[in-house]
């Protein structure tokens, strides 16, 4: 299993946190994401380059959409966020 540490718009994370967003949308080009995977998704300020302050979302990788399939292109993959935990 592995762990991927993802950057991650804060009002995504929010909405990670709160159960309302319960999958992801990544680009699989430099990662290969498997179903039991943990994702670490740390809130990442776009217009300022930096990291928020604020804790980061764990979550393990459920079932992962193939590459390819429901007209994503081949380096989009989807794939579901189980057991969502905030870290310490």
């Amino acid at each position: 299993m592995t762990i991927h540490e993802l950057k991650c718009w804060p009002e995504y994370v929010d909405l990670v946190q709160a159960g309302r967003k319960t999958f992801e949308v990544r680009d699989c080009r430099d990662r290969d994401y498997h179903e039991g995977d943990t994702v670490i998704l740390r809130a990442w300020e776009p217009g300022t380059e930096s990291y928020v302050n604020r804790p980061a979302i764990a979550a393990t990788i459920g079932y992962v959409l193939p590459r390819g399939s429901w007209g994503l292109p081949p380096y989009k993959v989807v794939f579901s966020l189980l057991n969502v935990k905030v870290l310490p």
